[in-house]
């Protein structure tokens, strides 16, 4: 099932960075860094939530998160 999610984004997503590195609006080091950052979090992420404590670990940040997001509309 992954496989065909991956295949959907790649459909998508392949044609759209050649549409814009065409017309020079990608800039490739800033989005190389951000990519790298993306693929170390969902691996660090990957090996939290698989860890035997990884329902509370999402409950955690999942709260964690709220309250954050809540403070800021608040304020």
């Amino acid at each position: 099932m992954n496989a065909y999610k991956t295949l959907i984004v790649a459909l998508y997503t392949l044609p759209t960075i050649l549409i814009f590195a065409w017309m020079g609006q990608v800039h490739w080091g800033l989005g190389l860094v951000i990519a790298i950052g993306g693929m170390i979090g969902a691996r660090l992420a990957t090996g939290l939530t698989m860890s035997r404590r990884g329902d509370l670990w999402v409950k955690v940040m999942m709260a964690i998160i709220i309250l954050l997001m809540a403070a800021k509309l608040w304020g």
